[in-house]
């Protein structure tokens, strides 16, 4: 079942996550982690409840984040700062616009209150790059800082 994790549908993923959950077998773990980095919200929110139900803890900040970003808690995100710019930055790319707009307004106050340069400059290359709607927060920042 746990191989499901990685069926081209993402129905079948998303399921899976949620059947996964309610069995509570540690050893889906680790795929569930990987699932929270799925490019569909719907699987990586299922993927969170079911690590919620099976009793795990996110080990760091970027598996934190991750988690963060699944249940689209994206303050909590902020609060940890620069270890969630690279997760934040991955979720511009995902295709819920929401997702899209919230991850750009945290990178945006995460930028705006960083004092590391390669943060910053970072942060200005995703500017140019992206296309996502809601970006101005982040510009903001950017322009704050």
């Amino acid at each position: 079942m746990i191989n499901a994790l990685r069926d081209k549908n993402f129905y079948v993923r998303e399921n899976t996550a949620e059947a996964l959950g309610q069995i509570g077998d540690t050893r889906a773990v680790k795929p569930l982690i990987n699932a929270l980095e799925d490019k569909y919200n719907d699987v990586r929110k299922d993927a969170a409840e079911a690590l919620e139900k099976i009793g795990w803890e996110p080990k760091n900040d970027i598996e934190r984040v991750k988690y963060y970003i699944a249940n689209q808690e994206y303050d909590k995100c902020i609060q940890i700062g620069d270890p969630a710019i690279e997760p934040l930055i991955n979720a511009l790319g995902d295709n819920n616009l929401v997702v899209r707009e919230k991850a750009a307004e945290a990178l945006g106050q995460i930028v705006g209150k960083t004092k590391d340069k390669s943060v910053r400059q970072k942060a200005e290359k995703v500017l140019e790059s992206s296309r996502v709607l809601g970006v101005k927060h982040m510009e903001d920042a950017i322009t704050e800082f």
